[in-house]
């Protein structure tokens, strides 16, 4: 077995962190978004999605790197739709360097804003149930957590926060967010 676990730094039964998450990128693809943001400089890919399963060839101007907490992103202008998208990039199988970029990350209005969430236990567990759920985040009826907008809908999914109140069966999804109509517009529809 090829898998790497942290407990083999600590010892085997001491600690254990679970499997090391490195995903599945190239890391010469790593080189080229770093250095296209260092330099300012567009990059053109061969990106692949659900909506272009077979590739499609694109131009982006890389702002930053990102990690989701599942998987590492680019954050970049992208020409094809016209708007600051996040490319996994496990998904970029070409990456070369192009032409001098004019984007600058304050643009990106989802990167550069930061907002806040309001996360609670399910208001349909029983008292003893949101306490045992708020030991983990602390004491208290609620927690909030500062984070830049563009991100906002990744921590959700991680953290598997519900975005609403959920009447039955709270304890698949024990956190929810309260402020949801407040930050809705920030994340993925």
């Amino acid at each position: 077995n090829s898998q790497v676990y942290r407990s083999d730094y600590w010892g085997a039964l001491a600690v254990d962190f679970g499997p090391l998450h490195t995903g599945n990128v190239d890391p010469r693809i790593v080189r080229v978004i770093t250095q296209a943001i260092n330099k300012k400089l567009s990059v053109k890919i061969t990106y692949y999605s659900l909506s272009n399963p077979n590739g499609i060839e694109r131009v982006i101007h890389p702002i930053a790197l990102a990690d989701s907490g599942v998987r590492w992103h680019c954050r970049a202008y992208d020409e094809y739709r016209s708007d600051f998208r996040d490319f996994h990039l496990g998904r970029i199988t070409f990456a070369e360097l192009s032409e001098p970029s004019g984007i600058q990350h304050e643009q990106d209005e989802a990167w550069v804003t930061m907002i806040e969430l309001k996360v609670a236990p399910q208001p349909t567990l029983t008292e003893s149930q949101k306490q045992v759920i708020m030991m983990d985040k602390g004491k208290g009826d609620s927690f909030t957590v500062k984070v830049r907008a563009a991100m906002a809908e990744y921590y959700i999914q991680y953290h598997l926060i519900d975005k609403e109140i959920r009447e039955s069966n709270p304890l698949v999804r024990p956190l929810y967010l309260e402020n949801y109509d407040e930050i809705k517009v920030w994340l993925f529809q």
